[in-house]
């Protein structure tokens, strides 16, 4: 669906073609799914292949890391759009998320420090996708009030906010399967 548009250098129809609420939007996503499916139902057959590449897996995911931000610095300086930046829809980005994910599941699991943590957390991705925004729109409300100098510096600004988004909807998780709202909390969180 992205390549007849790459072809037209359209990158602002792309954009908002893939925009929230569009039905193209869900098309560019099903991409993950179904690749997650097969893998998970085929793992032990796929496993030996994904070893054998881990490396050529390795090199696809820098080189495509590497593309998807030079891309965006190009349509940037050639339009002057900064949105492109942050389009998951880019041939570049999504070809970078399928190798990263090839690549870190030909990783032998033993060998991933904290492994049960990832997991564990893995479980609540649904809950804190669901939550997160919410918990990233008081944060920055509340570091324009306390710390607002630190929006200028994005080394820490990021990863605080990242803190904030993912330990908030973990709060909330949590406070919702303790309290008597526990019987929702599979409808609310998955």
């Amino acid at each position: 669906m992205t390549l007849p548009l790459y072809f037209f250098a359209d990158y602002e129809r792309i954009a908002r073609y893939g925009g929230e609420g569009s039905i193209v939007l869900f098309v560019w996503w099903a991409l993950y799914f179904p690749l997650g499916m097969v893998l998970g139902f085929h793992s032990r057959e796929v496993r030996p292949w994904l070893e054998r590449h881990r490396r050529a897996l390795l090199l696809g995911t820098a080189v495509f890391a590497a593309l998807s931000i030079l891309e965006s610095e190009l349509v940037l300086r050639a339009i002057g759009w900064h949105g492109w930046g942050s389009n998951p829809n880019k041939l570049t980005s999504m070809a970078y998320a399928v190798f990263f994910a090839l690549f870190f599941l030909s990783l032998d699991r033993e060998r991933i420090p904290f492994a049960k943590h990832f997991e564990t957390l893995g479980g609540q991705t649904y809950g804190i996708y669901l939550s997160h925004i919410l918990f990233l729109r008081l944060g920055e409300r509340v570091i324009n009030r306390v710390a607002p100098s630190l929006h200028g510096v994005s080394f820490l600004y990021v990863p605080v906010l990242a803190v904030i988004g993912i330990g908030g909807a973990l709060l909330l998780m949590e406070a919702v399967r303790r309290l008597p709202t526990r019987r929702l909390y599979p409808y609310l969180f998955g």
